[in-house]
Formats: C-alpha cells, structure tokens, sequence
C-alpha cells in the first residue's frame, strides 16, 4: 500500500522539485599544495612546504648551520614572514611581528644653555642636643611588674631553700 501511495504522488514531487530554483553545489575549490624534503650523506638538507595559507622552507648543513623562513596569514588575514639564520654566530632572526625603527618618532629635547636654579634650603640652622649632665626620668613600674617582679623573688627564694634543704639531707 505504501508502495502504491508514493507512486501516486512521484509525479507532483517531480514537478515540485523542478519549480524550485536550482543552484550549483557546492565544491571544495583545488587548492595546490607541494612539499619537499633532500638530504645526502654529507648532512646536506633542504625541505619545505607550501600552501594557500601558509609556506616554509629550510636549507643548512649539519656543521654549518641553518637558513630559512615561513610564512602564514595571521588572524587579522596580514601576511606574517619570518627568515632566520642558526649557526656558529648564534641565532637571529628577522620578524614581521617585531618592532622596526620609525625615523618619525619625536625626538629628545635639545639642551637648554640657561642655567638651572637648584632648590634651597630652609635657612634656619639646625641645633645639635647638648648633653647637660642629667640623666632622664627612670621609667616607672606598673602595679602588675612591681606583682610579678615579687612573685618571682619569692619562688627564687623558695627554690634556694629547697637546694639548701637537699644538701642537709645529703650530708
């Protein structure tokens, strides 16, 4: 019965779908993308890479050291470069990203001929202490230092009576 009731409808879904718009579909578009890579016995090496968003390549030699660069599209779609050298002197390298010398910066301030005036200082002399033979007032002990001070006097004096009482014994 479901057989019979889509090969009655086959023909309006025919015409429907030819009263549609027809667009193209969609494709991945070819994008060219090679590599390489060569080496020999000697420690010669060279190899890279390319493709539509990013590309590297390198060539060196075992003693001598390295030469090379990439390049990609940042997130901003700016092209980034990036070539470097590495070898016995080091390793250095020449960025896109990094910072470069603008001859339109402002200059430093030329030096002025006039004379600064340094600050000064309060005219009134300083006294220096003058020692006059007389000591300062004591410092005073609190009710609870003058206890405690007692209380300790106490258990001193009671600690030597016991030590004097072990030796009567002991004798």
């Amino acid at each position: 019965m479901a057989i019979l009731v889509c090969h009655m409808l086959l023909p309006q879904l025919l015409l429907l779908l030819h009263m549609l718009p027809h667009t193209a579909a969609p494709y991945a578009p070819y994008v060219p993308s090679s590599q390489f890579q060569a080496q020999d016995e000697f420690g010669n090496l060279n190899y890279g890479y390319a493709n539509l968003n990013s590309a590297k390549s390198e060539t060196g030699n075992t003693y001598a050291g390295v030469t090379g660069g990439y390049s990609y599209v940042d997130a901003n779609g700016a092209l980034q470069q990036v070539q470097y050298i590495a070898d016995g002197a080091g390793f250095r390298v020449a960025d896109s990203r990094l910072p470069v010398f603008n001859p339109e910066l402002p200059v430093a301030p030329t030096f002025n001929p006039e004379p600064l005036v340094a600050p000064t200082f309060n005219p009134e002399p300083l006294v220096a202490p003058v020692y006059t033979g007389v000591a300062p007032e004591s410092v005073q002990d609190t009710p609870e230092v003058t206890e405690a001070k007692a209380a300790h006097a106490a258990a001193l004096e009671a600690a030597a009576a016991a030590a004097a009482d072990r030796k009567k014994r002991e004798a």
